[in-house]
């Protein structure tokens, strides 16, 4: 599942094509790429005119135009596995690892250009020398290129380094889990606990949520100071002998919303969903207001299943985008989506004013109320 602007697009099982869903909920079908394409849980997409961009697995990446209903292949993208790319501005830059090295590169035009190399000799450029690899790619500070790096800490502990790829030079080391969750029209970097923005006017990311120094593998050379607070019992790294809880942020607006998912069944990998609710974080209040979830999946719903195993009754959550519509999180093997819409988030929050006031201050947003319906969207 990937989201596009205003719409989602979704690779159909067995890879027959996709599904195109617009955010009055209307779908259309898509055909397959030319080559056959690995299936995969989150799809890479850039708006594009006329349709949009996908970066496939291994063919390079490719261009589906909405009204020729056809893909054609972007030039100067190389087909090779294990690769990244972002656009940042008309330029596509790219990274790819291997057994062979390390190299990072920029296409403009349809022209490729070589950046860095872990097999130049001799080295020209700082990242030459990089023996991890390169992650993420996005827009910086005065819309410079920034990428994210694999480094190790003063400690020899695995890092992640904030890099200025304009002005080669790294700007912050932070926790080795961080990855760029591109978000509408904001880049925010998320490693489990700490959430930051990237501020188009400031080279330094500015903090939105963090958990307090000290808690294990959380560590980071950011500002402490912080827009927002974790609730009691936040994401922390280590769960003993409690339960699996998941976290998925995205942002909208100037509003933060936090899917949390409960698992208090499963002591191991692959977990599923009991519990479901949203964590809404406003202007003006230090802490959030939890809005549960009521989920409650149809006998159709518990009918579907994957290798014998129903998937929508605990749904494992995976990947979780918004529209203008609402939120939709895709849960993994299943044949549908799962959404809940701001029209029902707002009116919980509307109605439930009070609750909303007395979070700011640490209590409780009404555990058990009923929220808004988590339903399915099935292609």
């Amino acid at each position: 599942m990937g989201q596009i602007e205003n719409r989602l697009i979704i690779q159909r099982v067995k890879r027959d094509g996709y599904v195109s869903i617009r955010d009055d909920l209307t779908m259309e079908l898509i055909p397959p790429l030319p080559e056959r394409e690995v299936q995969v849980t989150t799809m890479k997409l850039f708006p594009a005119k006329d349709g949009f961009l996908f970066l496939t697995w291994e063919h390079g990446m490719w261009h589906y135009r909405d009204h020729e209903r056809n893909w054609s292949e972007v030039p100067g993208i190389p087909h090779q596995k294990q690769q990244t790319v972002g656009i940042v501005g008309d330029t596509f830059y790219l990274s790819q690892s291997s057994d062979g090295g390390r190299t990072i590169g920029r296409v403009k035009a349809g022209r490729y250009e070589l950046i860095s190399s872990s097999r130049r000799r001799p080295e020209e450029h700082p990242l030459d020398a990089l023996s991890s690899g390169a992650g993420d790619f996005f827009p910086g500070a005065n819309g410079r290129p920034y990428v994210l790096l694999g480094r190790a800490d003063a400690k020899g502990l695995p890092a992640c380094e904030l890099y200025d790829l304009e002005l080669k030079k790294g700007l912050v080391l932070l926790n080795s889990r961080t990855r760029a969750i591109r978000d509408g029209s904001r880049t925010v970097l998320w490693d489990g606990c700490l959430l930051a923005v990237v501020d188009a006017n400031s080279e330094m990311p500015k903090v939105l949520i963090r958990r307090p120094k000290g808690i294990p593998f959380t560590t980071d050379d950011l500002p402490s100071e912080a827009v927002w607070e974790w609730p009691s019992g936040g994401p922390d790294y280590v769960y003993p002998g409690g339960p699996h809880t998941g976290y998925h942020p995205l942002m909208r607006d100037e509003r933060l919303f936090v899917l949390k998912d409960v698992d208090r069944l499963s002591k191991t990998s692959p977990y599923g969903a009991d519990e479901l609710s949203l964590l809404c974080f406003r202007p003006g209040a230090r802490n959030a207001v939890e809005i549960p979830l009521d989920y409650h999946p149809t006998e159709a719903m518990q009918s579907y299943t994957r290798s014998g195993k129903p998937v929508l009754v605990r749904p494992e959550i995976r990947g979780t985008v918004w529209t203008s519509t609402g939120i939709f999180f895709a849960p993994l093997r299943s044949p549908g989506l799962l959404y809940v819409t701001w029209a029902d988030v707002d009116g919980w929050l509307a109605k439930h004013g009070d609750a909303a006031k007395s979070s700011a201050t640490g209590a409780g947003a009404g555990p058990g109320k009923k929220a808004s319906d988590a339903r399915p969207a099935t292609p």
